[in-house]
């Protein structure tokens, strides 16, 4: 792994749904966009970035709008050790919930 920013290095998803129905019940109108990016690499540690963009309207047996912008960061270590940050909002047919820094460590284990 190289030391230094890595930033450059980011992959981009873009899913349109226009009456996308799996099941031939329910549609699902609506986007989404999911990036991966590479914050930073050094010799010790991997920082990356995902985040989770949507605005997803489902019809048919059900009707829920889902809205989503939710930012994962997750740093590994050259031990395994891995720590994720979660911030950002999901909503979803009237309910919401908040993710404030909420984190999860694990420590890797030989």
């Amino acid at each position: 792994m190289p030391d230094g920013d890595t930033g450059a290095i980011t992959m981009t998803f873009d899913i349109t749904y226009k009456g996308f129905s799996y099941d031939g019940k329910n549609t699902f109108d609506g986007t989404e966009t999911f990036s991966l990016k590479m914050a930073s690499a050094t010799s010790t540690t991997a920082s990356i970035d995902m985040t989770l963009k949507a605005n997803v309207k489902m019809s048919g047996d059900y009707d829920v709008q889902l809205t989503c912008d939710v930012t994962i960061s997750m740093t590994q270590s050259a031990t395994g050790d891995v720590s994720m940050t979660i911030n950002g909002n999901v909503s979803a047919d009237g309910s919401s919930y908040d993710f404030n820094h909420e984190t999860v460590s694990v420590a890797a284990s030989k």
